[in-house]
């Protein structure tokens, strides 16, 4: 009786495996590339306080990614994985002149799920295995740890600060049969700011950079599916 429920059992999980969605599911490894605006807010003067204006920065660099993702049907699944980012923040003449500001690299650390929606999909059986193709999109949160490390012109030291945030990650991906491409935005949704300054300067040597929907980027991810 056992050995007979055994072999129900397995003839079942065997059956549920065969299932085409099944060949959607797998661990994958991503890298890409981002793009954005570097929200940066101008210096008002020596006192060292801030305008409302922000210098015409912009943000570049590349992340990576790996995870794992699920299908409950050949059209809707999840994905949830983690996240290692860098970004290097390009100053404009204005932060160069009076922020005294040489450079800035952000370096970002995260975990993240998103809902996956299929609008096409297709399958074809090669041998034994089925290659899968789909077009669709995604969205959902990623919660995310960033270090920033700011230099001043004429300074060795490195000053660092950080924060935390949540952003919200949405856009288009297409995918064939291993491989996936997606385009999408990683927005911030909360308004934070952090102020980065050398003690006892003169004249004051400060940046305050800020982290919030105007410094969403644009991103890139090449994608292998095991």
């Amino acid at each position: 009786m056992v050995r007979h429920l055994a072999l129900i059992l397995s003839f079942s999980l065997g059956t549920l495996c065969a299932h085409p969605f099944s060949a959607f599911n797998g661990p994958f490894v991503a890298v890409g590339m981002g793009v954005g605006r570097g929200y940066v807010l101008q210096n008002a003067g020596s006192t060292g306080t801030f305008s409302n204006l922000s210098s015409h920065s912009a943000q570049f660099g590349f992340q990576l990614q790996g995870g794992d993702q699920k299908y409950f049907n050949p059209f809707v699944g999840v994905s949830y994985y983690g996240y290692f980012g860098y970004r290097y923040l390009y100053m404009d003449q204005f932060a160069h002149a009076f922020e005294n500001a040489a450079s800035a690299n952000r370096y970002s650390f995260g975990i993240g799920a998103n809902l996956l929606v299929n609008i096409y999909s297709k399958f074809r059986r090669k041998g034994r295995r089925l290659k899968v193709y789909n077009y669709g999109v995604f969205g959902g949160l990623l919660a995310i740890a960033n270090i920033w490390s700011v230099r001043f012109s004429g300074m060795s030291a490195s000053y660092v600060r950080n924060n935390a945030n949540i952003d919200a990650v949405f856009g288009v991906s297409m995918r064939f049969d291993k491989f996936k491409l997606t385009f999408g935005v990683h927005v911030p949704l909360a308004n934070q700011t952090r102020l980065v300054r050398v003690p006892s300067s003169s004249p004051v040597r400060s940046l305050e950079i800020g982290d919030n929907y105007q410094s969403a980027e644009l991103f890139m991810n090449f994608i292998r599916i095991f």
